[in-house]
This record gives C-alpha cells, sequence and structure tokens, in this order.
C-alpha cells in the first residue's frame, strides 16, 4: 500500500480525543514526508546500488559522509517519520561514516610509521648479523599484527621465529636431497660413460632429462591408483619426447660440422687444380674460389632461412 493510501489513517481527533496537538502535526507531517519522498522499490534498489559503488570510488571522510547521507535519506524515503527525525537521523549517518573514515586513516598513518620505523630496525639488525636480523623482521611483522588484531607483540615474535626456523629446516633438508638425488643420477650417467654404453654429450642431456622429471618422479612415488598409472603415462612420455628433442639437437650439430667440412673439401679441391700454375694466377684463382664458396654458403643460408 503507498504511503497516500493510508494518509490520514487514524489522524481524527473526533475519533481519538486523547491525542494532543503536537502529537496530531508530528503524525501529519511524518505521513506527509512519506508520500512526498516516496520512491518505488526498482527505483530505490537502483540509487542505492549506485551509491553502494561510489562509496568504493570515495577518498576522503567528507565524501564517505555524503554518500552515508544520501544513502541514508533513501532508505528512509516512504517512511512515516518526522522530517525532523529522519534529518537527524541522515546527520547521524554521515556523521559516523566521516568519523570512521577518519579513524581509519589515522590507522593508517599509525601503522605505516610501525612499519617504517620497525623495518629501519630489521636494516640495522643486519648489520648484527644474520640472526638478529631475523628477530627483527619476526618483531616487524608481529607489531603489524598487534595493530590489527591486538596480538602480543612478545608472543607472537616468538611464534614466528620458531615458524621461520622450520621453514629453514625444511627447505634445507629439501635440498640436502635435491642434492643427493642429483649426486645419484650423476653417478649412475658417470658409470654409463665409463663403460663405454654413453658418450659425454649424450651423459649431459641424460642428467638435464633427470632433472626436468625429478619433481614428476617425486610425485609418482607418492601417488596411488590412477593418479600413478596417469603420472607414469606422463612419465614415459616426456622420456620419449626428450629423447627425440636431444636426437634432433645432435643431428642439428652433425649437419652443422658437415657444412663446414663440405666448404673445406670445395676448398681443397679448388687449390688441387691450381698445381703447376703460377704463383700470382694461383693466388686470385685461389681468392676467386673462396668468394664462390662464401656466396654459395649464404644462398644456402638464405634458403634455409626461407623455409
Amino acid at each position: 500500500m503507498r504511503p497516500r493510501d493510508r494518509a490520514g489513517a487514524g489522524l481524527c481527533r473526533c475519533c481519538h480525543p486523547a491525542l494532543a496537538p503536537v502529537q496530531v502535526e508530528a503524525a501529519y507531517d511524518a505521513v506527509s514526508r512519506a508520500i512526498t519522498t516516496w520512491l518505488g522499490s526498482a527505483e530505490k534498489a537502483r540509487r542505492l546500488d549506485e551509491l553502494e559503488i561510489a562509496a568504493l570510488q570515495a577518498k576522503t571522510p567528507a565524501q564517505r559522509a555524503a554518500i552515508a547521507e544520501e544513502r541514508r535519506r533513501i532508505e528512509l524515503s516512504g517512511e512515516a517519520v518526522t522530517a525532523a527525525t529522519a534529518e537527524a537521523d541522515i546527520v547521524r549517518a554521515g556523521a559516523k561514516a566521516a568519523a570512521d573514515a577518519t579513524q581509519a586513516i589515522r590507522d593508517q598513518s599509525i601503522a605505516l610509521d610501525v612499519n617504517t620505523r620497525a623495518t629501519l630496525a630489521v636494516a640495522d639488525a643486519w648489520l648484527k648479523g644474520a640472526a638478529a636480523a631475523a628477530e627483527a623482521e619476526a618483531r616487524r611483522k608481529a607489531l603489524t599484527e598487534a595493530i590489527k588484531n591486538g596480538a602480543d607483540v612478545e608472543l607472537r615474535t616468538r611464534e614466528l621465529l620458531q615458524d621461520q626456523i622450520a621453514e629453514q629446516a625444511s627447505q634445507s633438508a629439501k635440498s640436502a636431497a635435491d642434492l643427493d638425488a642429483q649426486a645419484s643420477a650423476q653417478r649412475r650417467v658417470n658409470d654409463a660413460v665409463a663403460a663405454g654404453l654413453l658418450s659425454f654429450e649424450q651423459a649431459r642431456r641424460a642428467m638435464q632429462t633427470e632433472q626436468a622429471l625429478r619433481p614428476l618422479i617425486v610425485a609418482q612415488a607418492l601417488a596411488e591408483g590412477d593418479a600413478k598409472e596417469t603420472l607414469t603415462r606422463v612419465i614415459d612420455a616426456l622420456r620419449g619426447a626428450y629423447g627425440r628433442l636431444n636426437s634432433e639437437e645432435a643431428r642439428a650439430a652433425a649437419l652443422q660440422t658437415l657444412e663446414g667440412q663440405r666448404d673445406q673439401i670445395a676448398l681443397l679441391q679448388k687449390q688441387i687444380e691450381l698445381v703447376g700454375e703460377g704463383e700470382s694466377q694461383r693466388a686470385v684463382t685461389a681468392m676467386g674460389a673462396a668468394g664462390v664458396v662464401r656466396l654459395y654458403t649464404n644462398v644456402e643460408l638464405a634458403i634455409a632461412a626461407a623455409f
């Protein structure tokens, strides 16, 4: 029911002689305001959504206060409250928003100041040693948490230090395990080279493959069921792909070597043809032959680049 439909309901003094003139005036004022400020539900929702977006973009306490006041004004539209009551409520909403924004800025300033001083303390601690720096860094984090949620600085500093020590121990143990696995893999390929099963270049490529696959191999050892089977297929596929890549890279190196040897053979053949000619003529012809070889080489490279 629209406020206009409810206007005047229960306000007739002949029906309610106990109502004082002031009460009747206030009731009429409230109903009148409800009628003049009434908004449809869709329009009210649209305006409130726009204010929510504006609130996200507001930067100053004054901007936040203005948005809060407008939001409260729209929320009270169509409500049977007196103009004075509505205005007081709107002003209170704006004042609270401004106070909250001001306090947030003050808290940010305090946090920045504390963090700056704590960071400088960390820098100074590094001049004393790594242990002092670790403790200073833990204290800096504890101070930041104390500002946000009131944590006990001393207790939180000890907890952060213990967590940092445990993390470092874990990382060091992982590094030791990785080095041990790398040493084992290197020993296997060294044995293969010593036995004549692999060349040095093949051993180097095998080590690269093992290092690339090591995380998957560890995961495979821990996996079970379908996951283990999937990882096994993935590892086999990667080994095959690495093998094919290594073969093609070796083939490319061999082709490059053959190309250089072919140029040398061409020069040698031309030098053999010059046997018996005069020294000056031989030098001129040799220079020309070298130029021809370089020309053919450049043409071949250009053709290869084009394809």
